[in-house]
């Protein structure tokens, strides 16, 4: 468990977050990942119920978080691949992840805008609750 986990800074050295490195972290409220990250797993940051923060490095080639949106894209693709409560997702987003908000309880609320074309199977599965 990882309780007492409030906030990470992933390192310059760390190339890849694996499948559920941070899963349950329930105090967990902010988030930088390094320039250096080019891959992250699923389940990632599933349960992190106070996630409010999340940005990536301006230098990141594989990842943004662009328009301070609070969510991790996949630059190339705009894919967003991992959101949280406070996310906002930009216009020139056009898929949604599977997964990419999986058991994000304290989301209420989302605007999905027209560019999205694609929502991932159990983007929002366990928001308990998005209304």
């Amino acid at each position: 468990m990882c309780n007492s986990l409030t906030s990470i800074v992933i390192p310059n050295s760390v190339k890849t977050i694996e499948d559920n490195t941070f899963y349950d972290c329930e105090n967990l409220a902010s988030i930088f990942i390094s320039n250096s990250v080019t891959s992250i797993g699923y389940f990632t940051f599933s349960q992190c119920n106070n996630l409010k923060i999340i940005k990536v490095d301006n230098n990141n080639q594989v990842y943004d978080s662009r328009e301070n949106c609070n969510a991790i894209i996949e630059s190339k693709t705009d894919k967003l691949f991992i959101g949280c409560s406070e996310t906002i997702i930009p216009s020139s987003v056009k898929i949604i992840e599977v997964f990419a908000f999986y058991e994000c309880n304290n989301l209420t609320s989302i605007v999905i805008p027209n560019s999205v074309t694609i929502i991932g199977e159990h983007a929002f599965e366990g928001c308990s609750n998005l209304t």
